[in-house]
């Protein structure tokens, strides 16, 4: 009887414009993931955050926003039409790198074909001019 693994793929760079600078209670999009190719179970998505002097909530939170056609999103401006992927706690001063977060357990078990990240910065202050990134890997099952 074959023996089925999980295999995550190499970590990829994700462009999230206006990730760095980013200002409190906005919102910065990344760049599409098309996972029509590879046909992963999952993509886990990781942030690195460098969020300066925090206040107030002290988090950014973060969400994926999808298609089915490859051209019409849910709304990436309304946090109520967004999935939720997680938050990353941002206490102090310190860069901060998130821990994995599943986009397809954020959509009920199944990847949609094409999505977006989008970063709220819920710090109470921009986040610093650089050292701020985003990256995923794609996880598929292999039989061995």
């Amino acid at each position: 009887m074959a023996d089925v693994k999980i295999k995550h793929g190499s970590a990829t760079s994700l462009t999230i414009s206006g990730l760095n600078s980013l200002a409190s209670g906005s919102n910065a999009t990344s760049n599409e993931i098309n996972v029509t190719t590879n046909d992963p179970l999952d993509v886990l998505v990781e942030l690195t955050i460098d969020p300066g002097t925090t206040t107030g909530n002290k988090q950014a939170v973060v969400f994926a926003v999808s298609t089915l056609d490859g051209t019409n999103y849910s709304d990436g401006t309304n946090n109520d039409n967004m999935r939720l992927l997680g938050t990353v706690s941002l206490p102090d001063t310190n860069i901060v790198r998130s821990a994995a977060m599943s986009v397809a357990a954020a959509f009920g078990g199944t990847l949609p074909p094409r999505f977006k990240v989008v970063v709220l910065n819920d710090s109470g202050t921009s986040f610093n001019s650089s050292g701020n990134s985003a990256q995923y890997v794609e996880v598929a099952a292999e039989v061995a």
